[in-house]
């Protein structure tokens, strides 16, 4: 590893996101900083919250080029001093915590790409919510850190943006690249539902989607086609729609011979999609073969 640092929160989270900041890409020069939001999974339920979390100093500590010079010590050296260097290290980074409560398990968290401070959450009640954040990441930016702090351990009590109760929990959720502001979300009973942005911050929310027969496990909008998404479902099949055509998906293959868990489009190569199933296979697949060949035949396995 380049860099490796472990940090905790009190409760265990299902899912996180990294937070989108205007610092640039492909940074290399350490230390780094970086914001990210998780939701918890805590045993009592009304205990659940949402964590706008910022991570500074995170420096290489002994990997990267320090850990290679790190070896040209003696091992016994090395190995003496193992375990202290993997505490300091975890020291060293500064983990800066806001928090707000959160109504059930936090199944997923997605940050708008566009606007980081903008999230939506999945819930296992059932509920879709959109939140503004902003708020949390200024106090962070202007307060004192550390986990320590007072404002640390504080739930605080935020009104959702907006709110949509789909028939059954769900897992699938995702903002479109292309279109600010643009969501799908997926549920356990095989509904998919599109959310567009409308005025002061409220959506219009359209669907359902059919075509899948069982529980949708994950919504990948296209990065280069505002108007085109993948999904996954527990029915084995991954498919390609286009929101002008809302009726069926454009294309329907069976991807796995069990769930399909995970997708995820290419970002260079935008008809290329990758797909992971409960076979334990990954799979990747090229749309434009798709419609040649028939059972669909991936590019690599």
């Amino acid at each position: 590893y380049d860099c490796l640092t472990s940090l905790s929160l009190d409760w265990p989270c299902l899912s996180f996101d990294i937070v989108g900041d205007a610092l640039g890409d492909g940074r290399v020069e350490f230390p780094h900083c970086l914001s990210l939001v998780a939701g918890t999974q805590a045993a009592p339920g009304k205990h659940n919250y949402m964590a706008v979390m910022r991570v500074t100093n995170l420096t290489q500590g002994r990997h990267g080029q320090k850990g290679q010079k790190d070896k040209q010590d003696s091992d016994d050296d090395v190995e003496m001093v193992g375990d202290s260097d993997d505490e300091e290290d975890a020291e060293d980074a500064v983990l800066t915590v806001r928090k707000f409560a959160h109504r059930g398990v936090v199944n997923r968290v997605r940050c708008m790409p566009q606007l980081g401070s903008v999230i939506a959450t999945w819930s296992e009640t059932g509920q879709v919510q959109v939140w503004d954040t902003k708020s949390l990441h200024q106090d962070m930016m202007q307060g004192e850190t550390g986990a320590e702090h007072p404002d640390a351990k504080k739930v605080h009590k935020m009104q959702a943006m907006q709110v949509y109760v789909h028939s059954a929990e769900g897992y699938a959720l995702d903002w479109s690249p292309c279109v600010a502001g643009r969501l799908a979300s997926g549920d356990c009973k095989s509904k998919i539902y599109m959310w567009e942005p409308g005025e002061a911050g409220k959506w219009s929310i359209s669907g359902p989607l059919k075509g899948h027969t069982e529980s949708v496990e994950d919504l990948q909008w296209a990065p280069g086609e505002p108007t085109v998404f993948a999904s996954a479902s527990v029915d084995k099949t991954v498919r390609i729609w286009d929101t002008r055509a809302p009726n069926a998906a454009q294309i329907v293959f069976q991807a796995h011979d069990t769930d399909v868990n995970v997708i995820s489009w290419n970002r260079e190569t935008q008809y290329m999609l990758a797909s992971g199933g409960d076979d334990g296979h990954l799979r990747v697949w090229d749309m434009r073969n798709l419609q040649q060949t028939s059972p669909a035949q991936p590019v690599a396995n």
